[in-house]
């Protein structure tokens, strides 16, 4: 989960940040924007849900006064054409149907990411009709996405090798309001073909090849749905892209072995917690302390004289707890080294997986991607002698940050560090992986295989077949 998931997609009204003058639109690809764009059409016939709509100060006395739920807040808007119309209801429910538009436009990149990545990973499941699965290019994600997402699901029959078995390929895109807008406009893509890039640089990797041709050889009807998931439990899942499959004789359904990702684009955090917010005062701030540093053997008190201030409370939180992580790796006791180690291992393995062992960390960098396994993190630790040392650090922008890094080469494990919007409305405590924890965790060196010259079946309009029993386990 990234920092900026928690936060809405369009806090117009109620955060502060916005004023007069700046554009919105209905989120109509959004359920609530649906609805509120169908408010608005049965008083203003001509509205279009599509249009960009003004934030403005005044109404004139006759402008349209629109009901939009509970609540007698108002709003007002000016359309295209100049005319003024006025929202009541609350200020909460008005924005949850809005997007940003205009300049102010937002999207999550992350989000772009898992719907390129889901993409590229149905278009190399796809890609048969030679001896082996074919190497895919940026073409064949276009394709498969821009069939994708005006719908947000399509379903590919695709024959099996030396066979008239057809598996059915099904791609799902869940992604938020705003970067689905995005990626559903192709003329958007150039901005993000690094992305496209790297993509396609996993779907020819090791792994990738080696469950293509499984499906593509092993003579049987297979269903496989690819989600690219932005929405469903995000607090309580790791895992953006998800590889279901269902036999259709038995009706079995199961995870694809090592294809549960976490997608990480040009981003190093693998995890983050809550502070307990700007206005939570010392009984949350201390609980949030605990949750962030007791995991490491360290104990957190409410300070003798009340804090006021979050950035102040935390940098004392910060300090106190690299003091106690030095203690723990001070005195050459390598009974007390080995624990620490095991502590950080499993805090990292936590956060990076929330537990769940078979999850990946697929990294999209450069046009690149590296595969990510934090399974066995602590034996590879341990077998390769790190020694691990703590530093506390102050920021350029006041804020604390801790860093766990090997003792003998200098090379950085992890870093935790203090994160704050501009406002300092919304903050976390964020895990970012270092150096030695890519090297430690990394377990593919993508090597692109031979190109053939097989080209990707065509998209039929079949709905997914027995389509709840496969969402049920997403």
């Amino acid at each position: 989960m990234r920092f900026f998931e928690f936060l809405a997609e369009a806090s117009i009204f109620t955060r502060g940040t916005y004023s007069y003058g700046h554009k919105v639109k209905a989120a109509t690809n959004a359920e609530k924007g649906r609805l509120l764009a169908d408010i608005i059409k049965r008083d203003i016939s001509d509205y279009d849900g599509s249009e960009e709509l003004e934030w403005v100060k005044d109404a004139p006395s006759d402008a349209p006064r629109i009901q939009a739920g509970k609540g007698t807040e108002t709003v007002n808007f000016k359309r295209p054409n100049g005319s003024v119309f006025t929202l009541v209801g609350s200020l909460k429910s008005i924005q949850g149907g809005l997007n940003h538009a205009g300049e102010h436009k937002k999207f999550n990149k992350g989000d772009i990411a898992e719907g390129v990545l889901g993409a590229a990973i149905t278009a190399k499941l796809i890609k048969r009709g030679s001896d082996q699965i074919g190497t895919i290019d940026v073409n064949d994600i276009k394709k498969v996405l821009g069939s994708a997402v005006s719908s947000q699901h399509q379903t590919y029959e695709v024959e099996d090798k030396n066979s008239k078995i057809a598996d059915k390929i099904v791609f799902n895109v869940k992604l938020t309001g705003p970067s689905l807008e995005i990626i559903s406009d192709p003329k958007q893509w150039d901005k993000f073909s690094e992305i496209f890039d790297s993509s396609a640089h996993y779907a020819n990797s090791g792994d990738a090849e080696r469950y293509s041709n499984h499906f593509y050889k092993n003579g049987k009807v297979d269903e496989v749905m690819i989600t690219s998931d932005g929405l469903s439990g995000q607090k309580s899942r790791k895992t953006d892209i998800n590889v279901v499959v269902r036999d259709p004789a038995t009706g079995k359904v199961r995870n694809l072995k090592n294809v549960d990702i976490s997608l990480k684009a040009d981003s190093s955090q693998y995890g983050q917690v809550g502070t307990g917010g700007k206005t939570g005062g010392d009984a949350k701030w201390v609980t949030s302390a605990n949750k962030l540093f007791a995991p490491f053997g360290v104990t957190m008190e409410a300070p003798a004289q009340p804090s006021n201030d979050v950035v102040s409370f935390f940098k004392d939180a910060y300090e106190n707890a690299a003091h106690q992580m030095m203690i723990q790796v001070a005195d050459n006791n390598l009974n007390k080294e080995t624990a620490f180690v095991e502590k950080v291992a499993d805090v990292i393995f936590h956060h990076a997986t929330l537990n769940a062992p078979n999850v990946r960390i697929v990294n999209l960098e450069k046009g690149e991607s590296t595969i990510h396994s934090f399974a066995g993190l602590k034996q590879r630790m341990i077998e390769k002698n790190v020694n691990l040392n703590v530093d506390f650090t102050i920021g350029r922008s006041g804020y604390p940050t801790i860093t766990i890094f090997d003792e003998g080469t200098k090379q950085v494990l992890t870093k935790i560090r203090y994160f704050s919007t501009k406002t300092g409305d919304k903050s976390a405590h964020v895990f970012e992986k270092g150096p030695l924890l890519h090297e430690l965790t990394k377990v593919v060196k993508n090597k692109t295989p031979k190109t053939t010259t097989a080209e990707p079946q065509q998209a039929t309009n079949a709905e997914p077949a027995n389509k709840p029993e496969l969402e049920k386990v997403v």
